[in-house]
C-alpha cells in the first residue's frame, strides 16, 4: 500500500510539471475606427517614411463622406474601386508598401476610420 502511495504522489507531481499550456490571451478588441485613425498616422504602412495623413492632412473635414463614395472611379488609378482599393492603392503607390489581405485587420480598421468621417 505504501508503494502504492509513493507512486501515486510521483505520477501526480510529475502531471502537474507538464501541465498544459494555455492559449495566449486574446488581447482586448480594439475599436476599429480608432486604430484605423492611428494607422492613417502609421508610416510602417509604407517603405517611403510617410504616412495617410502626409497626403491628407485634414482628413476630418478634406475626407468627410469619402465611406459613402465608393465604390467610384478613382483617378489616380484611372479604374472604378472600392474604398478597400483604394486604401491598398495609396498603400502600394505614394507610401510603396504591400497592399494589406482583404480579411486584414489594418484594412477593415482603416476603411472603418474613412467611413466614420
Amino acid at each position: 500500500m505504501r508503494l502504492f502511495l509513493i507512486v501515486l504522489a510521483t505520477l501526480l507531481v510529475l502531471g502537474c510539471a507538464q501541465a498544459p499550456k494555455e492559449a495566449p490571451k486574446a488581447s482586448p478588441a480594439k475599436d476599429p475606427v480608432e486604430l484605423g485613425k492611428a494607422l492613417f498616422q502609421d508610416s510602417s504602412l509604407g517603405t517611403t517614411g510617410q504616412t495617410c495623413k502626409t497626403c491628407h492632412p485634414n482628413p476630418e473635414t478634406s475626407m468627410s463622406g469619402v465611406g459613402k463614395k465608393y465604390p467610384a472611379y478613382f483617378n489616380m488609378a484611372k479604374k472604378e474601386m472600392t474604398l478597400k482599393e483604394v486604401i491598398n492603392f495609396c498603400i502600394e503607390v505614394p507610401l510603396k508598401g504591400k497592399a494589406l489581405p482583404a480579411g486584414d485587420e489594418r484594412l477593415l480598421a482603416l476603411e472603418a476610420y474613412l467611413k466614420s468621417l
